[in-house]
C-alpha cells in the first residue's frame, strides 16, 4: 500500500510539473505573439515622405476636414431654418383655424341678435322689452371683448368689400354714398362676418 501511495504521489508530482511546464509554454507563446503584434504595426503615411511633403499632406487633410465641417454646418443651418418655418406655418394655421371657429360662433350670435331686434319691435310689455334689451347688450359686450365691430356705413362712400347695395335712390348730392343701413354688418379682425345691407345714392 505504501509503495502504491508513493507511486501515486510521484505521478501527481510529475503531472503537476507537466502542467506547470505547459503553463509556462503558453505564457511564453502569448508574450511572443504580443511582441510580434507590437512589431508589425501598420505603416504610417509619413513613410516615404520628406518633412515638407508630410506637412503638405497634413495641410491637405486639414483642409478636407474643414470643408466637411462647413458642409455639415450649412446643412444644420438649413435644417434649423426649415424647422423654424415649419413651426411658423403650423402656428399660423392653428391661429387661422381658431379664428374661423370663433367666426362661426359669432355668425350664429348675429342671427340671435337679429331675432332680438325683431322681438323688441313687436313687444309692448316694458319689462319684457328690457329683458330682451339686456340679452342684446350682453351679446354686444361679448363681441366687443373679442374684437367684433360693427361696419360703419351710413354716410360713407359705398365699399363693396364691406357692403351690399340692395336699394338705390336718386340723390345727385350724395351720389355713391350710403343713405341708409338696412341691416348692420360686422367685422371680426380682417374677416367680414356679415356685409352691411345698404341703400346707396345714385
Amino acid at each position: 500500500m505504501e509503495k502504491n501511495d508513493e507511486m501515486n504521489l510521484n505521478e501527481q508530482s510529475t503531472t503537476e510539473k507537466n502542467d506547470e511546464m505547459n503553463l509556462n509554454e503558453q505564457s511564453e507563446n502569448i508574450s511572443e505573439n504580443n511582441k510580434k503584434e507590437t512589431v508589425s504595426e501598420p505603416k504610417s503615411e509619413k513613410e516615404g515622405m520628406s518633412p515638407e511633403e508630410y506637412i503638405g499632406f497634413l495641410e491637405g487633410e486639414l483642409a478636407k476636414t474643414a470643408a466637411l465641417a462647413d458642409d455639415f454646418k450649412a446643412i444644420s443651418q438649413r435644417l434649423k431654418a426649415d424647422f423654424e418655418n415649419y413651426k411658423k406655418r403650423n402656428a399660423s394655421l392653428a391661429d387661422e383655424m381658431k379664428k374661423l371657429g370663433q367666426a362661426s360662433v359669432f355668425e350664429k350670435l348675429l342671427d340671435v341678435l337679429d331675432n332680438l331686434g325683431r322681438a323688441k319691435e313687436m313687444i309692448k310689455d316694458e319689462s319684457s322689452y328690457k329683458g330682451f334689451e339686456l340679452i342684446e347688450r350682453d351679446i354686444l359686450t361679448i363681441f366687443e371683448k373679442f374684437g367684433v365691430k360693427e361696419i360703419e356705413a351710413e354716410g360713407k362712400e359705398f365699399d363693396a368689400r364691406y357692403m351690399n347695395a340692395v336699394m338705390r335712390e336718386e340723390n345727385p348730392e350724395m351720389s355713391g354714398k350710403v343713405l341708409q343701413v338696412l341691416s348692420k354688418g360686422y367685422m371680426f379682425g380682417d374677416f367680414v362676418l356679415r356685409h352691411a345691407m345698404v341703400k346707396v345714392a345714385g
